[in-house]
C-alpha cells in the first residue's frame, strides 16, 4: 500500500484474484490490487492496468472471513446448477474490511467468478 499511494494511487476499493485454477493450501498464485480513480505510474514490481468490464457471477459475504470457503463452495455449486462456465480466475472485493471496520461482523465481501 505504501509505494502505491506514495504514487498517488487514489483507492476506490480493493480486492485480489486468485490464479490458481484448483484449491491450494500453500503456495499459491495470489494478486492483491486496488481499484483507483485514474491510472498511475508504479515502479515494479507493482503495475498499473486497466482491466476490461467483465460479466461475473458473484455472491455477498457478510461478516467475519471465516464464512468465505463455504460462500465460494455455494457459489460455484450455483453456477454448475445454472450451467454457467467460468471463463476466467475467481476474485474477490473487499467492499467493508479491516480498513474500514475493526468488527468482523461489519465486513462485506463480494467473490465473483467470470461467466
Amino acid at each position: 500500500m505504501p509505494p502505491a499511494m506514495a504514487a498517488g494511487a487514489q483507492p476506490l476499493g480493493a480486492g485480489v484474484t486468485y490464479h490458481d485454477r484448483e484449491y491450494r493450501e500453500s503456495d499459491c498464485d495470489v494478486e492483491i490490487w486496488l481499484q483507483v480513480a485514474v491510472p498511475v505510474a508504479v515502479a515494479p514490481p507493482l503495475v498499473c492496468r486497466q482491466v476490461p468490464e467483465q460479466t461475473v457471477a458473484l455472491t455477498t459475504l457478510r461478516g467475519d472471513y471465516a464464512g468465505y470457503g463455504a460462500a465460494a463452495m455455494a457459489l460455484g455449486e450455483a453456477m454448475v446448477a445454472e450451467g454457467l462456465a467460468e471463463t476466467g480466475p475467481m476474485f474477490s472485493r473487499y467492499v467493508v474490511g479491516p480498513a474500514q471496520s475493526q468488527d468482523p461482523a461489519d465486513f462485506v465481501t463480494e467473490i465473483c467468478i467470470p461467466i
